[in-house]
């Protein structure tokens, strides 16, 4: 068994099993706690926006509901395909649906439903 009690660099972190990854994802991560997993978290996010940064306007880590977990990524075209998992984390794609004001947007979430949300990129103004 894999210790869930410390931090992965990107590297250690997709060699682990799917197993692994779901018990330290579902059992070590805590929304209350969200210093723990970070840095492993960080590079996860890193190396994916190494991939795909130029298709994409906002991408995060972040809980919604009880403990469920995601990458939140608003693509900058609304039909570019997104994978819909990365190094064993659920990836959550977003739409935005209208300007609210000047870099605040309502976004409709593929799984955790609609939200006002901050981006700050020109290139919003294409998604819409």
């Amino acid at each position: 068994m894999t210790d869930k009690n410390r931090e992965y660099d990107f590297e250690e972190w997709i060699s682990l099993s799917e197993n692994d990854k779901g018990k330290i994802i579902n059992e070590y991560w805590n929304p209350y706690k969200p210093e723990i997993g970070k840095k492993t978290r960080e590079q996860i996010i890193e190396k994916l926006k190494e991939k795909i940064s130029d298709q994409i306007d906002y991408c995060e880590f972040r809980y919604f509901g009880f403990y469920a977990s995601a990458i939140f990524i608003i693509p900058n075209n609304s039909k570019t395909r997104i994978p819909t998992s990365f190094a064993g984390l659920t990836i959550n794609k977003g739409k935005i649906k209208q300007k609210v004001e000047s870099d605040l947007w309502k976004v409709k979430w593929n799984y955790s439903g609609t939200e006002e949300l901050k981006i700050n990129k020109s290139t919003v103004a294409n998604n819409v």
